[in-house]
């Protein structure tokens, strides 16, 4: 299975599970009218250069919400969620691994997943 077939698997499952979440490109890429494309060369209108998320940034980013305790008002807040999608097999690259603790120390439930399943369990936890 291609790890674009789990991200969108875990984003449908993230909707079900009452979190929000969204495909983060990293890096840089072009974007622009697409002229052709025969497999090995694209052909783009109007050629721009787009540049994504930092290096690392995990594939999925999203915010589930949180019952805050009575002691806190008894607000609901939203919690930042960060998932590295690999296929089964395939670990994160350290620059992921990073990424992932960083968020982690700030409050982020994070995780490297490899199946929709994956996610349930971090949401559920």
């Amino acid at each position: 299975m291609k790890e674009q077939s789990i991200q969108n698997q875990i984003l449908i499952e993230m909707g079900q599970n009452g979190a929000y979440g969204l495909r983060v490109n990293s890096g840089s890429f072009w974007g622009g009218e697409i002229l052709s494309h025969d497999g090995k060369m694209l052909l783009l209108k109007n050629p721009t250069k787009i540049l994504g998320a930092p290096k690392g940034t995990s594939d999925i980013i999203g915010c589930k919400t949180v019952l805050i305790t009575p002691q806190m008002v008894g607000q609901n807040i939203g919690q930042f969620l960060c998932f590295e999608v690999k296929i089964p097999g395939q670990n994160a690259k350290s620059h992921q691994e990073n990424y992932l603790m960083m968020m982690r120390s700030r409050g982020a439930i994070t995780g490297v997943v490899r199946s929709p399943e994956d996610v349930v369990k971090i949401l559920n936890n």
